[in-house]
Parts: structure tokens; sequence; C-alpha cells
């Protein structure tokens, strides 16, 4: 089974001329990151690979990553916070600005789906609330695991899967602008069921690769595989959504169900990490790469590694070295 290599522009990936090299170097794929930035960007960023495809003289395809309905809290009066286990935590309908004891959570789907008892992550799970009373507009918390949190930040309900709009404005400016530059491939961020893919379909005619990072994709699988052209377990999220201390299992777990479905499965986020900073891989990076060949998984996404790497090229050279170990 041919491997492919996968990186992500960014900062430390944006010059045709390193774009050349990592394109020379096996890159198959790059991604654009639709999370940040605006229209012009992703279309300046898909330029510029094109330009170090030219350079290179080989073909490159391009992957945009919508963002996905992501969940945010407000503000706070005071820009951050620092919350305390055990502490009470509020969260309300209310516009005005945040404090020690409550913020603003403005999405009425998590009030609806929430119930007593279940956990809610913020910041990526650096801080854990658990829900001990509800009403319509207000959820009465308490701090379980303490942390500093800020303005904006995530929200995740784990436990329940959250009826909401798959696709918002922001997505649909950025498929709009997949359809017009002719991107490759659309990344599908925290899709939970067919529907969204099915969604998703009507916009975008390309490759659909649905990025599996919750417990309800975890629920709905097959019928997401079999609905996208490929998958991608996106272990970042997914080791916030369901617990960092599944991620081995939920990785190994998702090809074997998928063994016989005749899709693609790819993977991404941290495996080669210590090369935002570093030149050479950890160990267990190495021994992640291994396993994830020897689990089925056809490609490997570097993200921050390229994005934000202090040499960019340096990680592809080693994604391939160790991808071509586990063969």
């Amino acid at each position: 089974m041919s491997f492919e290599l996968m990186c992500t522009c960014g900062p430390t990936l944006k010059d045709p001329a390193m774009i050349a090299k990592v394109i020379q170097e096996g890159v198959q794929t790059i991604r654009i990151n639709f999370s940040h930035g605006t229209a012009v960007d992703h279309e300046n960023y898909f330029n510029l690979i094109q330009e170090g495809s030219k350079l290179a003289g080989m073909p490159i395809k391009v992957m945009g990553d919508i963002q996905g309905p992501k969940f945010r809290i407000g503000l706070f009066e005071s820009k951050k916070i620092l919350l305390q286990r055990a502490q009470s935590f509020t969260l309300d309908s209310s516009k005005q600005p945040g404090s020690q004891h409550r913020v603003y959570l403005p999405h009425p789907e998590i009030f609806e789906a929430a119930e007593v008892g279940d956990e809610l992550l913020l910041a990526d799970g650096l801080a854990i609330l658990q829900i001990i009373g509800k009403s319509p507009q207000k959820l009465e918390c308490v701090v379980i695991k303490a942390a500093e949190i800020g303005d904006c930040k995530g929200i995740s309900l784990p436990a329940r899967q959250i009826n909401c709009e798959f696709i918002n404005e922001s997505d649909l400016v950025s498929i709009q602008t997949a359809n017009k530059l002719k991107i490759d491939v659309l990344m599908l961020s925290f899709v939970q069921c067919l529907e969204d893919v099915q969604k998703a379909r009507k916009l975008f005619s390309g490759h659909l690769m649905a990025k599996i990072e919750t417990p309800a994709a975890l629920r709905n699988l097959k019928e997401i595989a079999g609905a996208a052209d490929s998958v991608l377990i996106a272990r970042g999220d997914l080791g916030v959504e369901a617990g960092l201390a599944q991620i081995c299992f939920n990785q190994k777990w998702i090809c074997r169900q998928l063994k016989d479905e005749n899709v693609k499965i790819y993977a991404a986020t941290q495996f080669l990490e210590s090369l935002v900073t570093k030149r050479e891989p950890t160990r267990a990076e190495a021994n992640d790469i291994y396993q994830a060949r020897k689990d089925g998984i056809c490609g490997i996404l570097l993200t921050g590694e390229t994005a934000n790497g202090v040499d960019p090229l340096n990680a592809v050279k080693w994604l391939k070295r160790l991808a071509e170990a586990g063969k």
C-alpha cells in the first residue's frame, strides 16, 4: 500500500522555494487551514502552493480544512480568569462580560443538549466543569479540573450529540473559496453524522475527507465513512473529546472497523510535534509512525510541524524516513 505524505502551509511554509523542496521530497498534498485568516489569505496560500509546484516541476494536491461547528464562550471583564477546583461556575445567556463565577454561552443548542452530570470541556480540555443544575438558559457547574481560561475559548460537551448547523456562514465562505480555486480535497471538521457529510456533498463536488474527532463521529463511524471519500483520525480534538488515554485504542479501533470498508484512513496531530522546535524526533514519535502504518493508516498529515516549525523540510524528511521504515 502506498503511503501519502501530507503537510500544512503556514508562517514557516509559505515560500514557494521551500514548498517546492517539500514537494520534491515526496509531499503529495498540502493543507490550507481555513480556520485561520481570510478568504484572501487562503487564496494567497493556494497561489504560493501552485508556484511551488511549478518550481518543483511536480503536481500537488491542495486540501482545504473548514472550521466546522466550533463552540466558544463569551468575553471576560478581566480578559481571563483562574478557575479553582471545586468552585461554582455558571454558563448563562446574559451577554454581560464574564466574571470569576460566570460567563456568557451564546449557544442555545448546548443548553438544550446538556444534562445534569455531564462534563463540559473548556479551552480544549484545560478546564473541566461538571453540570450540577440546569435551566433553559443557565447551566450551573462545579469545577473538577482547574485552569486559567480566557476570552472566547472553545467549549465542548463530549457526552452529547449537539443539534446545530454543521456548515455555518464562515464555512460557506470557505467552501466558496474551495470551489473557486478548484481545491482537490475538502476536510470536514467536527462531523457528527451521515447528514453532515451529505450537506457538504451538496456544496462541494470534489473529494470529501471526514475528520473523526468526536464521540458522535465514533458512534456513527461507518455511516460517515460510507458517505465520505476518506476519513482522517484527527487526534488533537479526539484526544480532548474522547479522552487522551483513549487515543491509541480509538486509532486502532477505527482502523479495525473500517478494514473491510474500502475507505482510505489518514491521521494527524503530534506525530512529530518535537520538530516544531527541535531537529530530531523522539523515540516515541518514531514508534508512533511505525504503529500507524501497522494499523493500516495510508497517510499522515503534518500540521504545526510544517506550518510553524523551525524546519518544515526536515520534518517532511523525517516523516518520509520513518514511514518507509514501517512498511
